[in-house]
């Protein structure tokens, strides 16, 4: 038996099949791979193989406080005193045994119109060092902390475990967590990774460029049940102890607060990583006085695994140096005060913008 059709059937024939196999593939990318949910959840998983990067932070704090908290006076009423810590870090976190970052801190108080910085400086790690450097102090009247200023100090680690007699090496202590899993618990736990919701999507905004990099832009919060649901499962694939009803009670108030936690996400449209995060998180510090703090923490990432070579610095003072050196500020600050009575408790700049 022979069919004959006709060539407008043919052609129509065609049409409708190549219609509907890019309607396909369009429904198949848009809903399995570059929906919002998918797309914040890819990017968990890609950064968790980013090594070294450079990021950029702004840490505020505000609460309502008593006019006279820190200005002196006995002015009545309240005012927005805020805190703001402005941090610079590069890093590398690729080896446990020998991370390094460099950071720039700069920590401000500020209440109503006035703004005062009370600290800024540097921050460095190598291996198991850590070095310091305070460039800028509030000076407080009678304490001469321009004596602290500029100078590298530094706190090894490897003492201070010798000396506490503690001594946690975390990378031998991965090694064994690692060696006692099962090659199918731990596909199990990267599944259950990359299968969890931990953000909920909330708004989608037009894509935007962060740092010339084209990005995803998306208003979140954070998702408890699915921390919850998380723990869960993965105390089961590793066959914990299961917990007890107060630790139960505990653990449901903890991941009940991360529901709090909200902001905005931008997400590289080709690479998937994390460029930028806003986190918002509101508490109740004092409930009989009504303290509410607001904070809100502003980070920008960028440099991922880039090469991160950080110096030494060639001079540095021990812990112990610099606890003799508060203590001779205490001992001039005692012979000052006994021949000289000061007003005021500290100096400042009323500066409100300052860098």
């Amino acid at each position: 038996m022979s069919f004959k059709f006709s060539k407008k059937f043919l052609v129509i024939s065609i049409l409708i099949i190549l219609a509907v196999g890019v309607s396909a593939m369009a429904g198949y990318h848009f809903y399995f791979q570059r929906t919002p949910q998918r797309i914040v959840r890819n990017m968990v998983v890609n950064m968790r193989n980013v090594k070294s990067f450079h990021y950029q932070t702004d840490l505020t704090m505000k609460s309502d406080v008593p006019v006279n908290s820190f200005l002196g006076g006995s002015s009545s009423g309240s005012s927005t005193q805020t805190i703001v810590s402005d941090l610079n870090l590069s890093g590398d976190f690729s080896n446990l045994k020998k991370r390094q970052f460099f950071s720039i801190f700069n920590l401000k108080l500020g209440q109503g119109s006035i703004e005062v910085s009370l600290a800024k400086g540097e921050i460095m790690g190598i291996d198991k060092v850590i070095y310091f450097r305070l460039n800028q102090l509030l000076q407080f009247g009678i304490f001469h902390l321009d004596r602290l200023e500029n100078k590298w100090f530094r706190i090894d680690l490897n003492e201070y475990k010798q000396n506490n007699k503690v001594n946690i090496d975390y990378k031998k202590l991965l090694d064994e967590i690692n060696k006692n899993l099962t090659l199918k618990q731990k596909k199990e736990l990267s599944d259950l990774i990359n299968k969890t919701n931990f953000f909920i999507i909330t708004k989608v905004f037009p894509d935007e460029k962060i740092n010339n990099v084209s990005a995803h832009h998306y208003a979140y919060r954070l998702n408890g049940l699915a921390f919850r649901d998380f723990l869960d499962k993965a105390r089961d694939i590793l066959h914990s102890n299961k917990l007890s009803p107060k630790e139960e009670l505990q653990l449901d108030k903890g991941l009940a607060q991360l529901s709090d936690i909200k902001g905005e996400v931008w997400i590289g449209e080709r690479d998937n990583l994390l460029y930028k995060l806003i986190v918002n998180y509101d508490f109740v510090l004092d409930h009989e006085r009504k303290m509410n703090i607001q904070t809100k923490t502003d980070i920008e990432l960028s440099q991922f695994n880039k090469a991160v070579n950080i110096t030494a610095p060639e001079e540095s003072q021990s812990l112990k140096e610099l606890s003799n050196l508060i203590s001779s500020l205490k001992s001039i600050s005692s012979h000052t005060s006994s021949s000289q009575s000061t007003s005021s408790n500290f100096s400042i700049s009323t500066s409100s913008n300052e860098q």
